[in-house]
């Protein structure tokens, strides 16, 4: 779990950098390296984490960019 949790914050450096799938990657390595070995909450928390920032002020970014 602390792995995962470690991954899934490392996501954000990438994503902020502009390299979105540097940062997919990781969010990804964490789900799978949890897959069986974690609770349901704790996986959701992994597929969330990394985009639970997103709102309407980082689309609008993203959209103009």
């Amino acid at each position: 779990m602390m792995g995962g949790r470690l991954l899934t914050n490392m996501s954000h450096q990438p994503n902020y950098l502009g390299k979105h799938d540097q940062a997919v990657q990781l969010a990804r390595t964490a789900q799978e390296g949890a897959r069986g070995q974690v609770t349901a909450t704790t996986m959701a928390m992994f597929l969330t984490i990394w985009i639970s920032y997103f709102d309407a002020a980082e689309l609008a970014g993203e959209g103009a960019t």
